[in-house]
């Protein structure tokens, strides 16, 4: 199992737009969902995809909603204008292959 975040070194909370796509394959997704509207302003696009608006940073979604997620389920957050990221429970493997993709530094923080 594996969480990580890609961010610029400082970590005050800002005004941030998200996308979080979570596929909840274990738990039923009501502690998922209301998790996610505590975080802001939030819009179910799909049943996968949410847009937030809130107050906040990437990782600190991540850290906010990882509990919420059961062992087979899998997250992946971008933040709108930044392009900063954060994924948790995809292995080591997708891992690799997104920092590949989009070419961010191998340092990174995980939870």
């Amino acid at each position: 199992m594996t969480a990580q975040a890609h961010h610029a070194p400082a970590h005050h909370a800002h005004d941030g737009r998200f996308v979080v796509f979570a596929e909840l394959r274990s738990l039923p997704s009501a502690h998922f969902e209301a998790a996610i509207r505590a975080l802001g302003t939030t819009y179910r696009l799909t049943t996968t995809v949410w847009l937030l608006n809130g107050t906040t940073t990437v990782g600190a979604v991540r850290n906010m909603l990882v509990p919420h997620l059961g062992s087979r389920d899998v997250m992946f957050i971008v933040e709108l204008g930044t392009g900063r990221s954060a994924w948790h429970n995809f292995g080591s493997d997708v891992d690799a292959r997104i920092y590949t993709l989009v070419d961010l530094p191998k340092a990174h923080d995980a939870a």
